[in-house]
């Protein structure tokens, strides 16, 4: 207790609130890993070339792919470590930053 007489909270920041942006994310990452799995089954190299961030893309001016290539994934575990380590910083930083300069940082 302190000496105003409120009782002081032991929680953790990260549990207090819901983490939105966090946990967007999170599903935009493994949802992507699943787009980008099906878009390679059906025509190979075309997230290389067009969602990953690539040199024809840069030439090209496709200007997406500063921000797809964000939620590209090399392979299964890849996204695991992806995901995990953008789970443990990600609930801190949105704590210090809040939501929207968090995203921002993200993307």
């Amino acid at each position: 207790m302190r000496l105003s007489g409120r009782k002081t909270s032991f929680a953790r920041p990260w549990t207090q609130r819901q983490r939105m942006v966090l946990l967007t994310l999170l599903g935009v990452n493994v949802a992507a890993f699943g787009a980008q799995l099906l878009l390679e089954s059906f025509q190979a190299g075309f997230v290389h070339d067009y969602l990953g961030l690539s040199e024809t893309g840069v030439q090209n001016a496709y200007a997406w792919q500063f921000v797809t290539a964000a939620f590209m994934n090399g392979g299964p575990w890849h996204l695991v470590w992806n995901v995990l380590a953008l789970y443990l910083l990600g609930r801190v930083v949105e704590s210090i930053l809040g939501p929207r300069h968090f995203l921002l940082l993200y993307l």
